[in-house]
């Protein structure tokens, strides 16, 4: 699920808007090539966007963002490495993709159609098509029934060799890769402060 325009942390703690914060941050820390992060959001595309500066400039950061509002937000982050694009329809995307060397895909986008089931049938569709062209996938709220009660999640889960879910307020995120053991080298939890660096309101706090 993606912010709009909540704050992401509770103190120094992640909210429930941004407890894939975490996970996302040990993926890009595993990997090398570009990010592809589908869905923008008051949390997650400033994060990237400062990490891959700041860690990772050699790097290049694709945001696709279906809605308008969320892609006028998202706007003001494009820069020489990270680019903002409107995808009109997530299929067509697909199919169009050449992008190369990916290093981690982020799924976390909003439907082209307001019916939920659509959305979600949508979002395990890009995990399917990623799965063997990024390194590492990243899914947000997949605690969501429209996640584990779909008939179609479970086939695409066990298509991956490894599987790895942190859970933190309730929320889960799941990282699926053919090609880093994401059980071993995503585990322990990243504490808190590691993120702090990357966020201003976290790295008031935490000074």
């Amino acid at each position: 699920m993606r912010a709009k325009g909540k704050a992401c942390y509770e103190g120094l703690a992640l909210n429930y808007w941004a407890t894939h914060l975490g996970l996302l941050f040990r993926a890009l820390q595993v990997t090398k090539g570009t990010v592809i992060e589908m869905g923008t959001g008051a949390c997650s595309t400033p994060f990237l966007n400062a990490v891959l500066a700041e860690t990772f400039p050699q790097r290049k950061l694709i945001s696709l963002e279906n809605n308008l509002k969320f892609l006028d937000l998202a706007r003001p982050f494009e820069n020489g490495f990270h680019s903002i694009r409107h995808v009109v329809s997530w299929a067509k995307w697909l199919e169009q993709d050449l992008v190369k060397n990916i290093g981690v895909v982020f799924v976390d986008h909003g439907g082209i159609d307001e019916d939920p089931q659509i959305l979600y049938d949508e979002r395990i569709e890009s995990v399917k098509f990623y799965a063997d062209r990024a390194e590492i996938v990243v899914v947000h709220d997949t605690d969501f029934e429209y996640f584990y009660k779909n008939p179609k999640w479970p086939p695409v889960v066990n298509s991956f060799k490894y599987v790895a879910t942190d859970i933190i307020n309730g929320s889960a995120t799941t990282a699926l890769s053919n090609w880093i053991d994401v059980r071993v080298v995503l585990q322990p939890k990243l504490e808190i402060f590691k993120t702090a660096l990357y966020d201003p309101e976290l790295k008031a706090l935490a000074s």
